[in-house]
């Protein structure tokens, strides 16, 4: 299952590649959240291994705090999400490296990254510990959503790196809205 979906978005890169300046042109924001980067975020073109590398390491982030949500989340909704999280951030790891060759995890967490994941594997099971894991992914996912939206306007030179890029930013935008949702309504 996860070779046909790594597959899938190899396949579908170039054609979306190609549509990709059209779509960009139209909506900026791509999805309707303008995200600016992160301070420090490679922005030029040829910047676009600095990128990956910084991708991989939020999805690294991600992945490590969504197997910790598995294991412990209180909320069996939060416990789904996290296992399809996982799921999807090891499919996009291997769609990019298989596109530009840059190794998928591990890759090392940034200080506060590793920070959050020590907070969370130190707190008790219960609804304190679901917070903390819904705000560190809404920190990942935020922080993804800028990361993607960089890779997609500045990485034309590689149009397969660029389409999962845009199709990242879709998912991200939708996974942000799902977990603030949960946090509104109580429901972790």
């Amino acid at each position: 299952m996860l070779n046909r979906r790594i597959f899938g978005l190899v396949a579908a890169a170039a054609p979306l590649a190609a549509c990709a300046d059209q779509a960009m042109s139209r909506s900026p924001a791509m999805g309707g959240m303008a995200v600016a980067p992160s301070p420090g975020l490679a922005t030029r073109a040829g910047d676009a291994n600095a990128l990956t590398l910084q991708a991989l390491q939020g999805g690294t982030f991600l992945m490590q705090t969504a197997q910790l949500g598995e294991q412990r989340a209180r909320s069996a909704p939060l416990r789904e999400f996290c296992g399809f999280e996982d799921a999807e951030q090891r499919s996009v790891m291997q769609a990019m490296a298989a596109l530009t060759g840059v190794q998928p995890p591990p890759q090392p967490l940034r200080q506060d990254q590793a920070a959050i994941v020590s907070q969370l594997q130190s707190a008790s099971a219960g609804p304190n510990f679901d917070r903390l894991l819904v705000n560190a992914q809404l920190t990942g996912h935020r922080e993804a959503l800028g990361i993607y939206n960089t890779i997609a306007q500045n990485t034309g030179e590689m149009p397969g790196l660029r389409a999962v890029a845009i199709m990242a930013v879709g998912h991200i935008n939708e996974h942000v809205a799902v977990l603030e949702r949960g946090l509104v309504r109580g429901r972790v």
